[in-house]
């Protein structure tokens, strides 16, 4: 039930640490669903919210074990907002805001499928993943994703661009890949996407797809386009 409560304060008290979970992520989601929240536990560890640590140990678990970033391991998932999990960022209510993960230079990782879950953080606002070894076509997921901004640059994705109609996604990034299928213009549509980087692929055709009265920002080069 929606709560009467609009604001809360609690700084400036002597309270303890928060239970650990799954009281904490109870009270930073309750916190979130109202108008305001206020409070100063900078000192005790944040404990990533339940959905958001199951994200984590779904991608650890699909991940190639060679490739995994930087002290990326399920045990410590829960803990991602302080221990330092490379890539994570979390925003006030420990809820994972943001991944972004560049392969190293010097990885040997064999090319494996994206994980299929990589898309389902429901409090995600960027995500983006480049360089590492990823192959195969882009799961039908990324419609549901709510971030705003994808980036899925330097990888080995080949096949279509699928439909990226949803409600948030505003910035994809699709670059430098293995792309052989343009989007159409029905799956481009409604949308609100502004930026589209379709750079360094193999994609060919006209341009038919290309909602010019949307997008702020559209690259296409080196490709097969012609017309």
């Amino acid at each position: 039930n929606d709560p009467l409560l609009r604001t809360l304060e609690l700084q400036n008290n002597s309270f303890s640490c928060l239970p650990d979970q799954p009281s904490s992520s109870n009270f930073l989601n309750f916190c979130s669903s109202i108008g305001s929240c206020t409070f100063d536990f900078s000192d005790c560890p944040r404990y990533l919210s339940p959905v958001d640590t199951q994200y984590l140990v779904d991608l650890i678990d699909q991940w190639s074990p060679n490739c995994l970033p930087t002290n990326w391991t399920t045990t410590d998932a829960v803990q991602a907002c302080d221990v330092p999990f490379e890539g994570v960022t979390c925003n006030h209510f420990s809820q994972l805001s943001s991944l972004v993960l560049v392969a190293p230079k010097n990885a040997s990782c064999a090319p494996a499928p994206i994980p299929s879950s990589l898309f389902d953080a429901p409090y995600l606002e960027t995500l983006s993943i480049s360089g590492y070894p990823f192959s195969g076509s882009i799961p039908s997921s990324i419609t549901t994703t709510k971030a705003f901004k994808v980036v899925l640059s330097n990888m080995l994705l080949s096949g279509s661009v699928p439909p990226i109609n949803n409600n948030t996604l505003t910035d994809l990034d699709l670059s430098n890949n293995l792309l052989t299928a343009p989007p159409t213009a029905e799956s481009l549509f409604p949308s609100k996407v502004t930026a589209l980087n379709l750079a360094f692929n193999q994609l060919s055709g006209d341009l038919s797809f290309v909602p010019l009265n949307q997008l702020f920002i559209f690259n296409i080069s080196s490709n097969g386009f012609s017309g």
